[in-house]
């Protein structure tokens, strides 16, 4: 979700899976989620370059996402996730991209990405899940890199 956008979440706990934001701001907090009074689940996702703090207030569970800053949770990582051209909204994650097969297989139930490809693509160079952490899933060599 590049541009100035943020999740304000108060008093309800929204479940987030598989989405990337980046590019984003907020005016006061935090520019990736702002959470208010909530607990939002938070699984297989992206939060890079939101300004401020990608993460804050509230009582999020985040598990297998890559947030900028480090973030508690069971399988976070903070790594830049290479994505193709960000700056041209291609977040498909490049080779070497650590975010590649490190999702929760279990979190997400859609087969293919927003561009129709497959998620579920095991990478055999990385010894983890074949699910890979953000909506676009990854460049891989039969698709254009759009």
């Amino acid at each position: 979700m590049p541009g100035p956008f943020e999740i304000r979440a108060s008093g309800v706990s929204p479940t987030v899976t598989g989405c990337t934001f980046s590019g984003n701001s907020g005016e006061l907090y935090g520019g990736g989620m702002d959470n208010s009074s909530s607990s939002p689940t938070v699984t297989n996702c992206i939060l890079w370059a939101n300004g401020l703090n990608a993460i804050v207030g509230g009582m999020p569970v985040v598990s297998n996402t890559d947030v900028q800053g480090g973030f508690p949770g069971t399988g976070n990582i903070d790594t830049d996730p290479l994505f193709v051209d960000a700056v041209a909204g291609n977040f498909r994650l490049s080779p070497g991209s650590l975010c590649i097969d490190s999702g929760a297989n279990n979190a997400n139930a859609t087969t293919t990405d927003l561009e129709g490809y497959p998620r579920f693509v095991d990478d055999p160079a990385t010894p983890d899940c074949p699910e890979d952490v953000n909506c676009d899933a990854r460049l891989i060599p039969s698709q254009p890199a759009a």
